[in-house]
Formats: structure tokens, sequence, C-alpha cells
């Protein structure tokens, strides 16, 4: 097909009329559609990889850990030890190797604390945790890079451990979800903490009370991620999102089942959702999957950690994820392997509509559509679709669209990264007045797009 810049003139034969309704209801579900989907966080390849330090934590499991983004490092603190005592010790990975700190300052020893990382500060928060002594905390923590520093805020969570906590990107909190109380009560509540104080949350719906769930943030979708968990002896199995108001129940086709014990985090290189691990009741898991905002996909790296629980995994800032220790079919580990994730060809498709804001009745106006792929792969099968206002009649287009009455759709083999393309169309605007003309255009391909929102354009003209 030509998608040339010349004049095509109108006068060659039309393709079949659509009725209005026809055409206005598969435009706006088209766009309506490309709105709501989640960016994918589509991946093509997965190496988990040994990482063999000559200096490590002891092993351990239930231990907390989150990436201090604002040192480029990832934090370790605490964990379970024996039967009679657990870590109070804290210990930072830099990509390469694991350093013990000695903090002038720090929290009492704890398992099950809740860490994650402050978006907007970029320091570590640590809250409550437990001990073998089934005492239960509920104090506010803040690592800094060399100290930790116990907060004071005026509201707080209620003392609990194995609470599930995130990092929530888009509205630059915490999120912190349920855990066990100090009398054995599993919660159900949500909090977030503003780098200052706790404010509890009463959103519309809720996840069933739990323990020992997992959650991280998701930064392509803008939302946090919330799986399994378990409930007065019952093992969940439910996805949820949090959007910064209210919780999502997910209905994802693949449904992962019991795996108590998995941990997810979210990979520093591409922004993925990465699960691992957990418990299916009658054996330890070794399997990754990933989250893509509506399904989870299995990952098949050629070599794995061996299966285990309650390790400690978070994002790294150096790049990928790091994994340590945990429970394995051998007993305690302390062992350290390090994520990479690659992404799958993603192209960018930016689409843009320029239409004057005012004409006359019966005047001519020219309407112009730009597509342009921010990359950083080259687009596919570039589909842009156009569809005019009612009250015009085309004169002339660029680029040789094909149409249907109002509806004009060009077509590109494909789009390199950085190039745009310019498609206009020259009308007759009816004789009438004070009407409003409303144009959308749309621009695909066949390559993944990160981020699907801005694909769809509109153009405001008023014939007064």
């Amino acid at each position: 097909m030509d998608v040339g810049q010349g004049v095509t003139s109108t006068s060659t034969s039309r393709s079949p009329r659509l009725s209005r309704f026809a055409i206005v209801l598969v435009i706006l579900l088209v766009g309506m559609t490309l709105v709501a989907l989640p960016a994918s966080a589509a991946v093509s390849a997965v190496t988990w990889t040994q990482r063999n330090p000559a200096v490590s934590p002891p092993q351990r499991e239930e231990a907390s850990i989150a990436a201090d983004t604002a040192n480029a490092t990832t934090v370790l603190f605490g964990g379970f030890e024996n039967a009679s005592s657990n870590f109070g010790d804290t210990w930072v990975w830099d990509g390469t190797t694991w350093e013990q700190q000695h903090p002038a300052t720090s929290p009492p020893a704890r398992l099950d604390a809740a860490m994650a990382t402050d978006p907007v500060t970029g320091n570590v928060v640590l809250f409550g945790g437990g001990s073998p002594g089934f005492e239960t905390f509920g104090d506010t923590w803040v690592w800094d890079g060399s100290t930790w520093t116990e907060q004071h805020p005026g509201m707080s969570p209620s003392p609990r451990r194995a609470a599930a906590i995130a990092t929530d990107f888009a509205s630059g909190r915490i999120v912190l979800f349920g855990g066990e109380a100090a009398n054995g009560a599993v919660l159900d509540d949500t909090w977030t903490w503003d780098g200052s104080t706790w404010t509890e949350q009463h959103p519309a719906t809720s996840p069933p009370a739990r323990m020992f769930a997992t959650m991280t943030g998701d930064p392509l979708n803008r939302d946090v991620v919330l799986f399994g968990g378990l409930s007065q002896g019952d093992y969940l199995t439910d996805t949820w999102t949090w959007d910064g108001a209210t919780w999502i129940e997910r209905h994802p086709v693949t449904n992962l089942g019991i795996r108590l014990g998995a941990k997810l985090a979210t990979d520093s290189d591409t922004g993925a959702v990465v699960l691992f691990g957990g418990n299916n009741v009658s054996m330890f898991l070794a399997e990754t999957w990933t989250w893509d905002g509506t399904d989870w996909t299995e990952q098949h790296p050629l070599a794995s950690p061996p299966a285990r629980v309650e390790q400690a995994m978070a994002a790294d800032p150096s790049g990928g994820l790091v994994l340590f220790g945990g429970v394995t079919d051998a007993g305690l580990a302390n062992d350290t392997w390090h994520l990479a994730l690659t992404a799958a060809d993603r192209a960018d498709l930016r689409t843009g509509l320029v239409a004057p804001a005012r004409v006359a009745p019966g005047s001519a106006m020219t309407e112009a559509v730009t597509i342009t792929n921010a990359g950083p792969a080259p687009a596919r099968r570039v589909t842009i679709a156009l569809l005019l206002p009612a009250h015009v009649s085309i004169t002339s287009t660029t680029g040789g669209p094909v149409r249907f009455g109002r509806l004009l759709l060009w077509q590109l083999a494909g789009l390199a990264p950085g190039r745009s393309q310019t498609f206009a169309v020259r009308c007759l605007v009816e004789a009438v007045s004070h009407a409003a003309l409303v144009s959308i255009a749309l621009g695909v391909s066949q390559t993944p797009d990160p981020t699907p929102r801005n694909n769809v354009a509109l153009a405001f003209t008023r014939v007064d």
C-alpha cells in the first residue's frame, strides 16, 4: 500500500459505508480497550545465577529484605535462627557481595517483619514482626544507609507479624495489609505510610484476612500486587491489586494454586513482577512466575535456585533481583542468587491529532494525525485509524487510506524507533452553526506496547 505524502483525490471509488453507529462503536470499543489494557511486562529471557560472595549472612528464614535505592544497595534484616532466638543483624548487598553493618541503633531481633522501600526518600522502612517468645512488635524504623532510627508516628497499625508490605510507585507511599495480631487474630486492614505517619485506609473492597501473604509494587501497571497467604488454617490462592484507593480481586486464567511461603518482588531492570518458590503442602517449589497485569506466566530458566520457602527476595538496585536463604529440603540456607530478566520487544506508540479549534460554517478544514514510535523496538504492521466527525465531507487525503465512510485506515509495514508519520485529511464543513465536531484517532501495532493509554487522541472543533 502507498503510504507516501502525496494528495489522494476523493474521486476514486469508495469502500462500502458502515453505519454511523457501527463506526462509533468499533472505534470507541477499541479505544476503551486500549486505554484499559495493562502495561505488559512481557519477558523473553529469565536467567538465575548463583553468586558466591566471600562473605554471606548466616543461614536463616523469614528475614526481611528491601531495596535501599537511595544508597544503591539491598538491605537484609533479622530472620529466624532457631527455636529459641532470632537474628537482629543488618546486612547490605551491593550487587557483588554482602557486608554486615554495625549501626549505632537497631531494631530488636525479630522475624516476619514487614519491610519496603519508601518511594520518596529511597530509604527502607521496617514495621512490626515477632519473636520466638511470641512477642509481637508494632514499632516503625527507618534505615538511612548507616543506621536505624525508630519513628514515632501519631498513628500506627496495631502490633503484628507476617503482614504483607510493598512500595506503591503510583501514590508514592508504602502499603501494608493484614498479618497476625498479638492475640493470634488474623487481620484484614490496609495502612499506608507517607514518610512520617501511618494512615488506615477504608477501601470499598478488601481481600479476606490473611497472614504470610506476599506483595510487591507493579510500576508498569501503577498498582500493587498481592498473592496468597494463610487465614485461620485455610491456604489462599487468590490474586489482588491495590490501585491507591481500593482492592480489586483479579481472576487470572492461570491459577497458581497453593504456594505458601512464596515471595514476590519487582525486577529493577524491566519492572516485571516475579514470584518464586513456595510450598504446595506436599512439596517445596522451585518455579519462577511473572505477572503481566492480567495473568500469571511460568518462566522456564535453564537453572534455578533449589526449591524453597520463606526466602528473602527483593529488587537489586544494581540490576535484576537478589534472593537469599530460606528453607530448602536440606534445611536452612544462606545461598545467594541473582535473577536477570530480558524484556520482550516493546514499541511505545503515541498518537497525536491536530484540528482547528474553530471554523466557520461552509469552510474548509484540515486535520492531521501523527503516529510516533518512542521505542525501544521497531513497531511492526502499524495501523492508524481516524474517525472524522459528522457534518464534514472529505475532499482530499494523504497517504492513501482505506475508507469506510468517515472512518479512514492507514497501514505501515513498520515504524522505526524515534520515527513519526503524519497523515492529513482535508474536509469541507457543512453549513451548520453552533456545532461541536469531535474526531478520534487511534494507533496500534503488532509489537507489544508498554503504555497503550497514549495510543488514542481526540480533537475538538467548534463551528460558529
